[in-house]
């Protein structure tokens, strides 16, 4: 579920519109725009209603939604880390076999591994920078129910 959902919004067309850098692939264009643009979203939403605090607001559901959009990056955060690590320890591995025994097709194997390990771990960085941001807006919000 994502957060326009939880929130009951719908995503406007300058939303769904923001990330070029996946054109190239249009089926997995709309799965990863989708849920760097629900992460964005969720974060604009959380951070406008902390700038304005409103002395009437539901915090303690507020901070039910937060936990559960959490929730579901850190768990999104762990399978990439998974990822990554595989794909890393797979390049170190072709790449020490390379250098025990050299041969064009393990070089070219490692080089294409190492064109996708670049991806994956900037891509970690970005779940990893965000997961620490929301866990920063979690003790705000944490600090408006108190």
């Amino acid at each position: 579920m994502s957060v326009n959902q939880l929130k009951g919004k719908k995503p406007s067309k300058r939303q769904l519109d923001t990330s070029a850098l996946y054109r190239t692939h249009p089926k997995i264009d709309i799965l990863v725009r989708n849920m760097l643009q629900d992460l964005f979203d969720h974060e604009t939403a959380v951070k406008k209603i902390l700038d304005k605090d409103p002395k009437n607001h539901d915090w303690k559901r507020e901070y039910d939604t937060h936990l559960l959009c959490l929730y579901h990056l850190q768990r999104e955060r762990l399978i990439h880390l998974l990822v990554t690590l595989t794909v890393a320890l797979a390049t170190v591995g072709i790449c020490i076999t390379l250098i025990i025994v050299p041969s064009l097709l393990l070089g070219i194997l490692a080089l294409m591994l190492m064109c996708l390990l670049v991806p994956y771990l900037l891509h970690y960085q970005k779940l990893e920078n965000t997961t620490q941001r929301w866990y920063k807006l979690n003790q705000e919000i944490k600090q408006k129910i108190i």
